[in-house]
């Protein structure tokens, strides 16, 4: 039996099996060990971009990325440094360099895997992936009060229509609370930046039944209201695949990165891959609750009704009351 749940609406509009990506953040491990295992169970072979990021080439699905996660190791910024203060080292002196910011990097910074696209109805594989880092002692989330890691899926969307972009962000924004009570977000991440929650006079907003935006209003407004990639569910990389040129305008001169794909960017699970209860498709099933409601544009109106009822507009982060009757509702529901 498939481990993972699959959505209601499991194809694209052109009739392809919709697929999603997986990225894994934990501490513990080597990239070198990383790549052994996921060529264990996944065949290809490994292409060292750098000391701090591997690329393993040849999958079936794709091409799967290792790396050390950290912005000033992966470009190298630190020869910079070394080249202002007048350091010259040879290729010897230079890994025996890498080697030591790795090892203390490891400390601080999570490790990241990031899969390739794959078909929905084969991503439980995965778990194999995750069994195996476990099994190697890979540490998650609660390891440390230094690791906010977190676990991100990708899941492509069904169609790229204003309708179906603004039925998934309205029952992503219903849903929030539901999921965070869900997953149990650890302390760590939730006073970390990377999830910061939508401000509630924006999820008002989107949520009101008279918010009706062309496809430009609806990225123009986002941007006015999230400027950032830190929010449970990005959808930065999927509005700038809609439409390029305007989100990055919106951005341009700022130091902000968004690479076009046709997902959401979800990522609010923790990564608890070192707990012998905890797997990947549980977290999954938190989505698939997010992509069926999007299916049901009646009862989004009839959730947001209620919502806008029920929680103050000067209400600030996650509300216990709406997910427990969320809960109820999915209850119900089934």
């Amino acid at each position: 039996m498939n481990a993972f749940p699959l959505p209601k609406r499991l194809h694209t509009d052109s009739g392809n099996i919709r697929r999603v990506g997986v990225e894994l953040e934990f501490a513990g491990l080597e990239l070198d060990q990383i790549s052994r295992l996921i060529i264990e169970l996944f065949g290809g072979h490994e292409e060292q971009k750098s000391r701090f990021e591997r690329v393993i080439r040849g999958t079936r699905w794709g091409d799967f990325n290792t790396e050390i996660d950290i912005r000033l190791l992966k470009d190298r910024s630190y020869l910079k440094f070394l080249d202002k203060a007048g350091v010259s080292l040879d290729d010897d002196a230079m890994r025996q360099v890498e080697d030591l910011l790795a090892r203390v990097a490891s400390t601080l910074v999570p490790l990241e895997v990031g899969t390739p696209p794959i078909p929905m109805d084969e991503a439980h594989e995965i778990e194999r992936l995750r069994e195996s880092l476990q099994r190697h002692h890979a540490l998650g989330t609660r390891a440390s009060i230094r690791y906010a890691f977190g676990l991100q899926f990708n899941p492509e969307i069904p169609a790229e229509d204003i309708n179906t972009v603004l039925a998934y962000l309205r029952a992503f924004l219903l849903l929030n609370d539901w999921l965070e009570q869900r997953s149990q977000v650890a302390l760590t991440r939730r006073v970390a930046p990377f999830i910061n929650h939508f401000h509630q006079d924006y999820v008002r907003s989107v949520l009101a039944p008279d918010y009706d935006p062309t496809l430009a209003e609806l990225i123009d407004h986002y941007i006015d209201h999230n400027p950032t990639r830190n929010r449970p569910l990005d959808m930065l990389p999927l509005l700038r695949h809609l439409d390029e040129e305007r989100v990055d305008a919106r951005f341009a001169g700022k130091d902000i990165k968004i690479k076009s794909r046709p997902t959401f960017h979800y990522r609010m699970p923790n990564s608890l891959i070192d707990d012998p209860d905890w797997t990947l498709a549980f977290e999954w099933a938190g989505w698939v609750a997010v992509d069926d409601l999007a299916q049901n544009r009646q009862q989004i109106a009839r959730l947001s009704e209620s919502y806008l009822a029920d929680r103050s507009s000067l209400a600030i982060g996650y509300d216990e009351a709406w997910a427990r009757q969320v809960a109820a509702w999915l209850d119900a529901s089934r």
